[in-house]
């Protein structure tokens, strides 16, 4: 099936017309002469690229106000969920969306205030079926209110928000509000069953609340918990809000937050009735992969349009497959079940694939490597999706069977100094670069390694890894240790 793919590290120039950049933008430093301000402020940002404390386990790092609210006096609880729809993949090709389903809220930032905006209490949704309990510094009275929010500051640190735009025009220096819901409590403790629905802009939260399960990974497993480096990110969705490049990661543009710091970069969501909008989450998932390549790892993609079944050079076929093959693992842990799909609506046109099986539309099969050109050829993006859904290992019900390495360990080695420094085969990163850097951490696995990948996915990788001069103890997952080069 021939159809473009839209290039996708798209820059926005004026947020109507759109063109592409490959250019990168990471963590900007603090003027050489910025002096931390931390009065008053028990946690959160000083303004210079640090931090005025930490909160103690338990509590609530509030990061506008930088006060830890610990909450001993009221508890407020309920159940919050939201009205998405899914997408149902029809067994003769393309995609439809769904009627809307309930889902429950589980990451939702929660904060509670009082009726001139003091902060009293704050937290999120624990559990998927929507349960909070948020305790708060005094009994909730008459006038306090619930605040739900699409901003994230683990540790008090803001690193990504769902961004309303404006109607009409709107340019990189707009002040855009993150989304947010209001909701009177009554003097009451219980608030009950809450649901956001679609009228309601129950799409900005199911995008943050796939964005924040990104950001969680990342801090997780290739951050070892420190939520400074993580790039603040901003999510642009609103209703009737198009984008000229459909969806993309815009790597050089970024929006100040109404009351909070800029976002330095973002994924444009558009939102046109005829496309998948903020419920084609691999589409923002892919995006979010970009994202991720970007700035904790290495992307060396030459980027352009291209389309499904086409062979690609080494470094473009792994960009696009990384990022699809991220997005998969993230849906899975997200949903707790697995998801190795790709699917997309645009206009009377759609598609969808499967992973697992390498199938495109249920029939189409995507195109292996051959064996005699060598480690260096082209490949397929979809095969290279495909061949990293096989290496990943079996995890309860988020995994497929028969694969070496679990979630953390691939995001780790994704984010090691091998795949951000080093270089062998074709110019550029790309899918030996990565088998070598799973082996310069696990030397051991080597030998397994390379049948997974000559014998079981037909990828002729030699199996003679370039690894880091001088080679460390291998670290556990999650850990900052890496081989020094």
């Amino acid at each position: 099936m021939n159809r473009a793919w839209v290039a996708t590290w798209c820059l926005v120039v004026a947020l109507a017309p759109g063109a592409c950049s490959t250019d990168g933008s990471h963590r900007r430093p603090p003027p050489l002469s910025c002096t931390p301000f931390c009065q008053d402020r028990a946690c959160g940002e000083d303004g210079c690229g640090a931090t005025c404390g930490s909160c103690p386990d338990g509590t609530f790092c509030e990061p506008f106000q930088g006060q830890c609210l610990s909450g001993s006096g009221g508890v407020l609880t309920g159940s919050l969920g939201l009205l998405h729809r899914p997408g149902r993949l029809l067994p003769d090709g393309g995609v439809e969306l769904d009627d809307p389903r309930w889902i429950g809220a589980l990451g939702a930032t929660l904060v509670v205030t009082t009726a001139d905006g003091e902060v009293i209490g704050g937290g999120e949704v624990s559990s998927r079926d929507g349960d909070f309990r948020v305790t708060t510094a005094r009994r909730v009275r008459a006038g306090d209110r619930l605040v739900i929010t699409t901003w994230w500051a683990p540790r008090g640190t803001v690193v990504l928000a769902v961004l309303r735009p404006p109607p009409g025009e709107f340019h990189e220096s707009t002040p855009l509000a993150p989304w947010s819901w209001v909701v009177e409590t009554e003097g009451r403790e219980n608030l009950g069953d809450l649901t956001i629905s679609e009228s309601e802009g129950s799409g900005a939260l199911y995008l943050f609340l796939l964005a924040r399960q990104v950001q969680q990974s990342v801090l997780d497993s290739v951050l070892s918990g420190d939520a400074l480096p993580l790039v603040r990110l901003g999510v642009v969705w609103g209703p009737g809000t198009v984008f000229h490049c459909g969806a993309c990661f815009a790597s050089t543009l970024g929006f100040p937050m109404e009351g909070g710091p800029e976002m330095l970069q973002s994924v444009l969501i558009g939102d046109d009735p005829a496309m998948g909008g903020p419920w084609a989450w691999p589409v923002l998932l892919h995006e979010m992969g970009h994202y991720v390549a970007q700035n904790y790892s290495r992307d060396d993609s030459p980027g352009g349009s291209h389309f499904l079944g086409q062979k690609l050079p080494p470094a473009f076929a792994w960009s696009e497959g990384w990022a699809s093959f991220f997005g998969a693992l993230i849906a899975s842990e997200w949903a707790g079940e697995p998801r190795p799909y790709y699917w997309d609506i645009q206009g009377s046109d759609s598609f969808w694939i499967d992973y697992e099986n390498g199938l495109v539309n249920g029939t189409s099969t995507v195109r292996p490597p051959v064996p005699a050109q060598g480690q260096n050829q082209e490949l397929d993006e979809t095969w290279v999706t495909h061949f990293l859904w096989h290496l990943r290992a079996e995890q309860g019900h988020a995994g497929t069977s028969g694969g070496l390495y679990d979630d953390a360990t691939l995001l780790w080695t994704f984010g090691s100094k091998r795949m951000k420094n080093m270089d062998r085969a074709g110019a550029g990163t790309d899918l030996v670069d990565f088998l070598d850097a799973l082996a310069c951490r696990d030397r051991e696995g080597t030998g397994l390694l390379t049948s997974f990948a000559q014998e079981e996915m037909g990828f002729p990788w030699d199996g003679d890894p370039s690894c880091p001069t001088a080679v460390a103890s291998t670290p556990a997952p999650g850990t900052s240790q890496e081989p020094t080069p």
